[in-house]
């Protein structure tokens, strides 16, 4: 099997090897070593102090939310040291946002970094065998949302019997930008460690931090500059190579079979993407123009290292040389006809700038998020290719319901799915079913709604990159239980906790349950369409509070028709998505089977 050897594709990888070049015309360096300060471990230097005067409380975690937040259980003695009138004296949960850190975002928008961040959190303190959670001076603080503390985590562990800060470690791994720091009693150790992950580079310092885009018309991610990076079919670390007219010499290139330079931008696209060169079985060759000298290599590459190599003139060598303690690599690769088989790595400093890319992070065709970030980021996501997963809650033949519930906020929020009449995944789409949804994200002025659509299934390639996937069967389907004044619910509070939206539109596209309505009136669609026979009924509540109920045409158990005279001034008790239509918000009954009757 003939192999290609590319730039671009890997896991990603934090050690490195260097990378030096003999030929026959003497010792050239094609890349210069880059050097980085030695790393200070601030966080172990830093100690706990438990006679500053400021607050502190041992707790036990509930919940890890994300990389900056997380939520802790305290003792009952303990919830008298929190201020009074606070749902932490009797709840006994301390919701705590970690102090000096400002970690990319997992739980709505989903940002480069933020769930390795996450899961860097996640992954200490469920190892840790005591947590302490101090505060910044001598009383507990909360954030601008009220309802959460500001503090630091320290923790122990089986191996130490020395408590280390938690905020202060994600900062020195380079997992978090820094914030408000002049405010911290620790802030001259939070802003040397902020200084030195930007010297170093680390991932959220990275010079390529977010600045890839996917172009549609060459299938490729694109760099700010119009770089074209490395291939999309895999959701791994991706390196770029250029080839400019100014900048001919010291430059990574790909050549092929015949020696010559390859510089088409839409060939490049097709030997990253594999096809052209599965179909024509080329061998390329990775090229090093040093000084106007081309090298040209191949070989086998086992465990990082280049064991065989040859040249147009047989005239070069290559030396690697493993170095595990600098950061700051390319990836070369030995491509095979299915997967990356075996790799090397070269500092590039010398020329290109250093990127580091986050294997937890999809770099691909769609942007990875959540329902929670479609419904309140909907403008960053308007025409864009989205993938989330969710819970399929309502099945309204061409159109269903899907929803996710939020750690964090313990809110629920859903979506509308349109499907069209001619997508094949439908038996994938029950109610119940945990999927992964790939469409577009769009606004449906019709229903004056946000929605996804154009969605894919292709039963024989279930790796197909933008397939709708099943992730489980069975799920339970979260049902909130609400009333009419929740539906009026429509101003923005000034605290905004909800990320600038109302309560009531957190509610839009989920399924609640609505009990004892009293039936008002009665409007039953009549205009000869397929909706004659639809009702929207006038309701009040227990309270008097006025809600609206709009059913679909239903048919009873017996099938007969159901109508006016079956509901009207009935109490009704009903199951259906919060739908906004004309202005306001209803709840939506799609079968006779969501409708009680007293």
């Amino acid at each position: 099997m003939k192999k290609i050897l590319i730039l671009g594709l890997a896991s990603l990888l934090t050690l490195g090897t260097a990378l030096s070049l003999t030929s026959c015309g003497g010792g050239d360096k094609p890349f210069q070593e880059k050097v980085y300060p030695e790393k200070v471990d601030y966080a172990s230097n830093l100690k706990f102090d438990a006679n500053s005067g400021r607050k502190y409380v041992k707790v036990t975690t509930k919940l890890l939310i994300d990389g900056d937040t997380t939520h802790f259980y305290i003792s009952d003695q303990d919830k008298a040291s929190f201020p009074e009138g606070h749902l932490i004296r009797s709840d006994g949960i301390l919701k705590l946002r970690y102090l000096g850190i400002d970690t990319p975002e997992s739980t709505g928008q989903i940002q480069e970094w933020g769930k390795t961040a996450s899961n860097f959190n996640k992954s200490k303190l469920s190892n840790a065998t005591e947590i302490i959670v101090e505060s910044n001076d001598d009383k507990w603080n909360l954030d601008s949302t009220g309802s959460r503390y500001l503090g630091y985590v320290w923790y122990k562990t089986a191996e130490s019997n020395e408590f280390k800060c938690l905020n202060l470690e994600i900062l020195q791994e380079g997992l978090s930008y820094a914030k408000s720091l002049g405010d911290l009693c620790y802030k001259d150790v939070f802003q040397s460690t902020y200084s030195q992950s930007n010297t170093l580079e680390l991932p959220v310092f990275s010079k390529a931090a977010s600045s890839w885009r996917f172009d549609d018309n060459s299938d490729s991610l694109i760099d700010a500059q119009g770089w074209i990076l490395g291939s999309t079919k895999r959701n791994k670390n991706i390196v770029s190579f250029k080839q400019t007219e100014l900048e001919k010499n010291n430059n990574i290139h790909l050549y092929d079979d015949k020696y010559a330079l390859i510089d088409s931008p839409q060939d490049i696209i097709n030997i990253l993407n594999l096809e052209e060169s599965k179909s024509k079985k080329i061998e390329y060759y990775l090229g090093l123009d040093i000084g106007g000298t081309v090298s040209y290599f191949t070989g086998n590459i086992e465990e990082g290292v280049a064991s065989t190599s040859t040249s147009k003139e047989d005239a070069a060598k290559v030396y690697v040389e493993k170095d595990t303690s600098k950061p700051g690599y390319y990836n070369m690769y030995v491509i095979g006809e299915d997967e990356v088989n075996d790799y090397i790595t070269i500092n590039t400093s010398n020329n290109i700038d250093y990127m580091n890319r986050d294997a937890n992070y999809y770099y691909g065709a769609y942007i990875e998020t959540t329902v929670k970030g479609l419904r309140t980021f909907k403008e960053d996501y308007v025409g864009k290719l989205v993938r989330f997963e969710s819970i399929v809650s309502k099945d309204n033949g061409d159109t269903i319901y899907v929803q996710d519930y939020d750690e964090e906020s313990g809110l629920t929020y859903g979506l509308q799915v349109y499907l069209g009449n001619n997508f094949t995944g439908k038996s994938l789409l029950l109610e119940g079913n945990k999927v992964s949804i790939c469409g577009t994200f769009t606004y449906y002025e019709g229903g004056d709604t946000y929605q996804v659509s154009g969605l894919t299934y292709m039963k024989m390639k279930p790796n197909y990159e933008k397939n709708t996937r099943l992730i489980e069967t069975g799920v339970e389907i979260p049902l909130k239980e609400i009333s009419a004044t929740d539906l009026n619910k429509t101003k923005v509070e000034e605290t905004d906790p909800y990320d600038g939206i109302s309560y009531t539109e957190t509610l839009n596209n989920t399924l609640v349950q609505v009990k004892n309505l009293t039936v008002n009136r009665v409007y039953t669609t009549d205009n000869g369409g397929a909706s004659d026979g639809a009702m929207t009924l006038t309701c009040s509540d227990e309270n008097g509070k006025e809600i609206t109920v709009r059913t679909e045409v239903l048919t009873n158990d017996e099938g007969k028709l159901v109508v006016e005279a079956d509901v009207l001034n009935k109490t009704i008790s009903v199951t259906g998505i919060v739908d906004y239509y004309n202005g306001s918000y209803q709840v939506k009954v799609f079968s006779y089977s969501d409708m009680v009757i007293a």
